[in-house]
């Protein structure tokens, strides 16, 4: 039986939001569906059989001195207080237009798969952040003339020293 997603593509059933392809998967009414879905049950009920063991990086050729560091978000509060009060005044000059709800799906859609989105873990969209300009994404995908900073939303290339909230 496929999976049963809310508004925000939230699952009761695993616990999770449900994105891109596995979003697909989960709604397949097929064998590969059905496989899927009771795999995930599975590491649910068992997640010591699914285990990650630790990895010996001792024999490697290449000289690795330290493990990846999750990026955390290096903007200050007066940061974001700026980078709204720029979006908000380049809002009032657009005349408040908003993005029909299609764009703003799909630009949520976007920040949905990115790193920089805050906080990352099974939070609603009205608590997502943007660590690269500290900007609310949902507000900031629903009016029109913003940027993500990045520029993954308008496949424009990034500003060097932009956050997407001004020009």
């Amino acid at each position: 039986m496929k999976c049963i997603l809310n508004e925000n593509d939230w699952c009761d059933r695993h616990q999770t939001i449900h994105i891109g392809r596995l979003k697909e998967i989960s709604q397949m009414e097929n064998d590969f569906g059905e496989k899927y879905r009771q795999l995930w049950d599975d590491v649910l009920i068992k997640p010591e059989k699914y285990a990650l063991e630790p990895v010996d990086f001792s024999n490697c050729q290449q000289n690795i001195k330290q493990q990846s560091k999750i990026t955390t978000s290096n903007i200050t509060l007066y940061e974001k207080i700026k980078s709204f009060i720029k979006a908000w005044i380049k809002h009032a000059k657009n005349k408040f237009k908003n993005n029909e709800e299609a764009e703003q799906k799909r630009r949520l859609n976007i920040c949905r798969m990115c790193v920089h989105r805050s906080p990352k873990i099974n939070s609603p969209e009205e608590q997502w952040t943007c660590d690269k300009c500290g900007c609310w994404l949902k507000r900031k995908a629903k009016w029109a003339e913003q940027n993500c900073p990045l520029g993954y939303w308008d496949n424009k290339p990034p500003k060097p020293d932009g956050c997407g909230c001004s020009k």
